[in-house]
């Protein structure tokens, strides 16, 4: 087998970039077996740029039930002008036995300088950031917490990350201690992450502001300087004494809404229950006493005079619930039978 046997490809996840930007250089090979493999005969070297050799990647091509075997590296240029791309022989091989080599073409980056007032430590590519306070909660004065802020990018090393540690001074309201450190780099997937871990502790009760975090960071893809601010939440900081005094507040209150709530409901569904008995009564005008029984039971529960006329008790049941001819009709029958029965 020799080289232009096999479908080798070389590609640039980007020709043109601006200093500090990295991109992605990859060759590729379509082998018959994901036991091939591809390995460069020394490192990539590419003047005025940093070079990461990534791992090597084995993807499966369901269609054509091949596999695609890419060498990978990551090139962060740090100088402008044309970067000339001389990749090293590649070797492939087979169950452990070397095939082939193939000389990649050689590959022109362009790279776009940076104005030169802009400081090296600027991000070149968004970097994001959260943050979480531990422990969770309102905070007792006095008491150590911990400010958890992770700055995150899918471009920007932890190199270039914005010095955020700066910007957190102690004050009135707060203080700060020495922090931690740690980082995590993945140029693999480019997932590039810094976390700090800032001890500190509020002096009085209250609302607790945060430093607001805040930097700039230069936009590829607009070509533009932006700016990225962070603003924490404020934390409620309460001493044991008040934290007790609010929370029994917050229970008698809380039971007193209950209270009233319940008691509504009770009503509500004995008002209910009421409506329904007239409802099933009046069916039946000739039961005069179970007509009355729940013609009382709903004053009862409506809060209407107990003593009545027929006349006066309707009356008063549509100033709440308006004109009802079926209820109308039904308690004339009921006065009828009344009446005869007298």
């Amino acid at each position: 087998m020799v080289a232009v046997d096999l479908a080798w490809d070389i590609h640039l996840s980007n020709s043109q970039v601006w200093q500090r930007e990295a991109t992605i250089v990859e060759v590729s090979v379509q082998a018959p077996s994901q036991y091939a493999r591809l390995r460069s005969e020394s490192k990539l070297i590419v003047d005025g740029a940093n070079v990461v050799a990534l791992p090597l990647l084995v993807e499966k091509n369901e269609a054509k039930e091949t596999y695609q075997i890419s060498l990978r590296w990551r090139v962060t240029p740090y100088r402008s002008g044309l970067k000339q791309v001389k990749l090293p022989t590649i070797r492939y091989s087979l169950n452990g036995k070397n095939r082939v080599k193939w000389q990649a073409p050689e590959q022109i980056i362009k790279v776009q300088a940076l104005p030169p007032y802009f400081p090296p430590t600027l991000p070149v590519g968004e970097v994001k950031i959260a943050s979480i306070i531990q422990p969770k909660g309102i905070l007792t004065p006095d008491t150590l917490a911990y400010w958890k802020i992770t700055l995150q990018s899918k471009q920007v090393t932890p190199e270039q990350f914005p010095p955020v540690l700066k910007q957190i001074k102690a004050s009135p309201d707060f203080e700060f201690f020495p922090s931690q450190l740690s980082a995590r780099s993945s140029f693999e997937a480019s997932d590039f992450q810094q976390e700090y871990l800032v001890p500190f502790k509020a002096k009085s009760n209250g609302l607790l502001e945060l430093p607001t975090l805040s930097w700039h960071w230069f936009n590829p893809k607009t070509g533009r300087l932006q700016k990225q601010e962070y603003r924490p939440e404020y934390l409620l900081v309460l001493s044991d004494i008040w934290q007790l005094i609010i929370g029994l507040f917050i229970v008698i209150m809380g039971s007193f809404v209950t209270y009233k709530f319940s008691k509504k409901a009770y009503w509500a569904w004995q008002r209910w229950i009421a409506r329904d008995k007239l409802k099933k009564a009046v069916c039946q005008p000739e039961n005069i006493e179970e007509i009355k029984q729940a013609m009382t039971f709903c004053a009862l529960t409506h809060d209407l005079p107990i003593v009545f006329s027929t006349q006066q008790w309707l009356k008063n049941w549509e100033e709440i619930y308006g004109e009802n001819v079926q209820l109308r009709n039904a308690l004339r029958e009921f006065e009828k039978f009344q009446f005869k029965k007298k």
